[in-house]
């Protein structure tokens, strides 16, 4: 099975990350396919090319990235930020159709795991719309955005869902492709388990609460996961914890250091 990432920054990987990709040793027979801008074209058929997405936010790239790796040539395409738990089965996923994770109602759907054959209806069409949507903004505001970029570095200003979620979701709700993508409730999976492990509202503050209190609740969120899968979100996490090497991550007694000692040992 291939296995993709999208990862395009310079300097040292965060611990956390490093030792979430570690995990990803449980995917049996996985060949890693580190996507970058060196790459993209050729995993992509040429469908994407790196000056036509350079301008945009990392995390809007890497949703269209995924798309057309997926289109063109099927696998499993993961958020860097995602664990991989110990027996970890592709049975669980048909191999025809495309499965990602997200809340039932269809809205806000995650994109940290997506996982398609080549040629799938759903994620060709999704690719086709992102790719459309780069050129909708016109050519004036293309423009503003380069400039942008290569004076500030700031990226452009688009919605975070613009090439995802967005057009993922509407995607869901189109009979049209109901025989060809399934979507996997995220927290019932326990693929994104932590709404669960609250009573009140859900946010930041919950998450981190979650994971980085000083209370040991990995065993709650292990038990939690049955689709061997489990989905962090790297901007929420305290920025000291974003500085720190692998091996103070796992010299760390906050649950999130807990889950990755104990996917690794």
């Amino acid at each position: 099975m291939d296995v993709f990432y999208f990862w395009e920054g310079e300097g040292r990987v965060p611990g956390c990350i490093e030792l979430c990709l570690a995990t990803w040793r449980h995917l049996p027979g996985a060949t890693i396919h580190k996507v970058d801008y060196t790459n993209v074209a050729d995993l992509t058929g040429g469908l994407i090319e790196p000056r036509r997405i350079a301008r945009y936010p990392l995390a809007v790239q890497s949703d269209l990235i995924a798309a057309a790796v997926l289109a063109h040539r099927g696998g499993l395409f993961l958020d860097a930020d995602t664990i991989v738990l110990k027996g970890f089965d592709p049975a669980r996923y048909s191999p025809s159709i495309c499965t990602l994770y997200g809340p039932p109602e269809k809205k806000g759907t995650s994109l940290a795991f997506v996982m398609a054959p080549p040629g799938n209806a759903f994620v060709s069409e999704w690719a086709r719309r992102g790719l459309r949507a780069l050129d909708e903004p016109g050519r004036g505001k293309r423009a503003y955005w380069d400039i942008r970029k290569r004076l500030t570095g700031k990226p452009a200003k688009v919605g975070w869902d613009w090439l995802g979620p967005a057009i993922v979701d509407d995607l869901l709700n189109d009979p049209g492709f109901a025989g060809s993508v399934e979507l996997r409730d995220h927290v019932r999976s326990g693929m994104y388990p932590y709404p669960a492990l609250v009573s009140g509202p859900y946010g930041p503050d919950a998450y981190r609460q979650i994971l980085f209190s000083a209370d040991d609740r990995s065993s709650e969120v292990l038990g939690l996961c049955r689709n061997g899968v489990l989905a962090l979100q790297n901007s929420w996490h305290p920025r000291d914890f974003q500085s720190l090497s692998a091996s103070e991550v796992l010299a760390g007694r906050s649950t999130m250091s807990r889950l990755l000692a104990r996917t690794l040992e």
